[in-house]
């Protein structure tokens, strides 16, 4: 079931609602601004909601920058050993 071309489509389409729901917080702060209320609102509710708010807050940051890799192949110089 897991290994299914099914789910495979059903889990490109849950990364592509996160990437949308991050876009969509990034680009409008009066709904990251009712998120921070909301989430000093859920100290009197519990670690789910505050999980819940970590989880929306990564989303919230820009994605890491990947390290720059040399294309091509490196030939050692015998003469350098």
């Amino acid at each position: 079931v897991l290994k299914s071309s099914r789910a495979d489509r059903v889990s490109i389409e849950v990364v592509r609602a996160f990437i949308r729901l991050r876009q969509i917080l990034a680009t409008n702060q009066q709904l990251a601004q009712k998120i921070g209320a909301i989430e000093k609102q859920s100290r009197k509710h519990g670690a789910d909601i505050a999980g819940i708010l970590t989880i929306l807050h990564k989303l919230l940051a820009p994605p890491p920058l990947l390290p720059k890799r040399s294309m091509g192949f490196s030939v050692e110089n015998p003469s350098q050993k």
